[in-house]
């Protein structure tokens, strides 16, 4: 696998219970293909593919995970999306992460919202967190940016990759 991996974890919280991860499926799936919760990009210009998780949360709190395998020189990003068949310039909450030039950035409607300078390192994960009606942002468990801007819902999980041929986002649902 060319690029770095990332593990994708979108979380709904449950009242009280312990969370369970389970592998979700993939639809909506444009100039990628799907082997179980793993996403190749098979053509097109760069970012023209995404997948979408097949699960809709409707409402509460909800937590997508990206945990860094390789750092191999790849731009791919991660977020909550509300329309289908997604683009980088409509989802409302992404990490945009550019490990080629160590760079993680954190975009609202394709709005940059902060840059964080690497590295970007091996077990790293940034997280999205719909909490308690407020969008939250982390890298390692630190908060890095707190949105002014409520969640959008219905919301699925989204991936998108740059480079065709590149192999990324394992994704899992907990509830």
């Amino acid at each position: 696998m060319s690029g770095p991996l990332l593990h994708h974890h979108a979380l709904i919280k449950g009242k009280g219970a312990g969370l369970v991860y389970q592998d979700v499926a993939f639809i909506n799936l444009i100039n990628m293909s799907a082997a179980g919760n793993i996403l190749t990009k098979t053509g097109g210009a760069n970012f023209v593919c995404s997948g979408d998780t097949n699960t809709e949360i409707t409402s509460g709190d909800v937590w997508l995970k990206a945990t860094v395998d390789n750092v191999g020189g790849q731009t791919n990003y991660s977020g909550f999306t509300d329309v289908y068949n997604s683009t980088t310039t409509i989802i409302p909450f992404m990490w945009f992460l550019r490990t080629h030039i160590d760079e993680a950035r954190i975009l609202e409607n394709a709005v940059i919202k902060k840059t964080i300078a690497g590295p970007i390192n091996i077990n790293d994960t940034y997280e999205i967190k719909y909490e308690a009606g407020v969008v939250n942002f982390y890298k390692n468990g630190g908060l890095e940016y707190t949105s002014v801007n409520a969640p959008v819902y219905p919301v699925r999980g989204t991936v998108g990759i740059r480079t065709t041929g590149d192999t990324t986002y394992p994704l899992q649902i907990a509830v």
